[in-house]
């Protein structure tokens, strides 16, 4: 029980103050002019005998600021830990946002090398592929006659190539931004597999109507 709350006063209310509070409620809680229960009336007469008292009315006032003084430092603690949390809520995004923006340069980044060939062979890009693929991810590639362009994802792939070429090809690297123009170009690539069995095509043709 709070005798202070009971009456209605401050921990720091006078013996007067307390008398009057107590008259006052007296009248209020006075099971014969109101609905109020005998309870509340002896509740706050025992509130009214205690805070009497000046060792008690004191050992009352310690506890309800001591109670009081946990309470406020609770809701402070409360209010730190959401406004953390919503901090938190704010940063963690930002954080990921700036370790994206941080990796992006290297996802740009490219290696390739340039191919040549002497034997009369037809290489296509899927054939390339499955060659040149042991030695990392292939982003692109592009045919024109007995030699190729093929840019990797994987930066040391180029560095693969160039020290252990497969067999039957002569490789140099190429720098990163004739990678990036190998990526964006849209030359047309020439004397591929499809290019020369059109050309087959038609050339049994022709002989069929001579014959």
């Amino acid at each position: 029980m709070n005798p202070f709350s009971v009456l209605g006063i401050k921990t720091n209310a006078s013996e007067k103050e307390i008398k009057k509070a107590y008259r006052k409620r007296a009248l209020q809680l006075h099971p014969d002019k109101n609905s109020s229960t005998t309870e509340d009336f002896q509740e706050l007469h025992s509130a009214y005998t205690s805070l009497l008292d000046p060792h008690t009315r004191k050992a009352f006032a310690e506890k309800v600021e001591r109670e009081a003084s946990i309470s406020e430092k609770t809701r402070k603690l409360k209010e730190n830990l959401i406004q953390r949390e919503k901090q938190s809520r704010t940063v963690i995004p930002q954080k990921r946002h700036r370790e994206q923006e941080s990796y992006e340069p290297l996802q740009q980044k490219y290696t390739g090398v340039k191919v040549k060939w002497t034997k009369n062979i037809v290489y296509t890009e899927e054939i390339l592929n499955e060659i040149f693929a042991i030695y990392g991810e292939i982003v692109k590639i592009l045919i024109n006659q007995k030699k190729a362009w093929i840019v990797f994802s994987n930066l040391m792939a180029s560095d693969r190539v160039f020290v252990r070429p497969p067999e039957g090809f002569f490789v140099n690297k190429i720098c990163e931004e004739k990678c990036k123009e190998i990526i964006n170009t849209n030359v047309k690539q020439e004397k591929t597999a499809s290019n020369i069995e059109e050309k087959l095509k038609i050339l049994r043709e022709k002989l069929s109507k001579k014959s």
